[in-house]
């Protein structure tokens, strides 16, 4: 969480801190053939951003001349089977979980995200 009344958790009653920039999260969750003998686990990527200018400007949304460089995206991705509580990153060690997370990721961009109804043709 990044706002809210409260930075303490409701579970353990604990602090904690707010999630760092960049905090806008596309997360995919796909069942991928990746456990023995090529059973079905599920598995979690988020894709943090503070925008996304490249998808912006290939859909001719134009870059904000505000806006400084945007903060490096991060990627974080799970295998909810054996880790239901998303405490290991597998980012590094499932390459073949990444590139269909990704793709999957990819396609439900381009197929959900908004675009304007009316934009300036002329910028």
């Amino acid at each position: 969480m990044s706002r809210g009344l409260s930075e303490i958790n409701h579970f353990s009653g604990k602090p904690f801190d707010p999630v760092d920039f960049p905090s806008r999260v596309e997360p995919v969750i796909a069942t991928l053939p990746t456990g023995k003998d090529g059973a079905d686990e599920l598995w979690k990527l988020n894709h943090y951003s503070e925008r996304l200018d490249e998808w912006n400007t290939a859909h001719g949304i134009p870059k904000d001349p505000f806006a400084g460089p945007a903060a490096e995206p991060i990627l974080e991705m799970h295998n909810l089977t054996g880790d239901p509580e998303e405490r290991h990153n597998r980012i590094d060690d499932a390459p073949d979980a990444l590139s269909q997370l990704t793709s999957l990721l990819d396609s439900q961009r381009e197929a959900k995200r908004l675009l304007p109804a009316h934009r300036n043709p002329f910028g």
